[in-house]
């Protein structure tokens, strides 16, 4: 399942910039394989700049829009915080957006 936007956040925690995949030159313009840089402090790799990660988590008043995390490899600096969110249509296919499953903690399936 996709995780929540809180979720999400949760496990980005303690990603820096220095971790993600942003820098000039930006690499062959596309998606890179995973791990190339450390895991955060939970152990995750490329919470950030890789692609951003759709998450269950509704944008907008509308809820047509799902929220995004995370930036992408096609991103400014700036959109590259735990913080920053972005809307996008869950019907149409996005070169820069993927997705990250998470699986639900003994506790929360209790």
């Amino acid at each position: 399942m996709l995780p929540t936007e809180m979720q999400w956040e949760a496990a980005a925690e303690g990603e820096q910039l220095g971790g993600a995949h942003f820098g000039q030159p930006y690499g062959n313009g596309a998606p890179e394989n995973i791990g190339k840089f450390e895991a955060n402090s939970h152990g995750l790799y490329d919470m950030m700049g890789n692609v951003y990660e759709w998450t269950l988590s509704e944008f907008g008043p509308d809820g047509k829009n799902k929220v995004v995390r995370g930036g992408a490899w096609n991103s400014a600096s700036h959109f590259l915080r735990t913080s920053d969110r972005v809307g996008k249509d869950p019907e149409l296919r996005y070169s820069d957006v993927g997705f990250r499953c998470v699986k639900p903690s003994q506790r929360e399936g209790q």
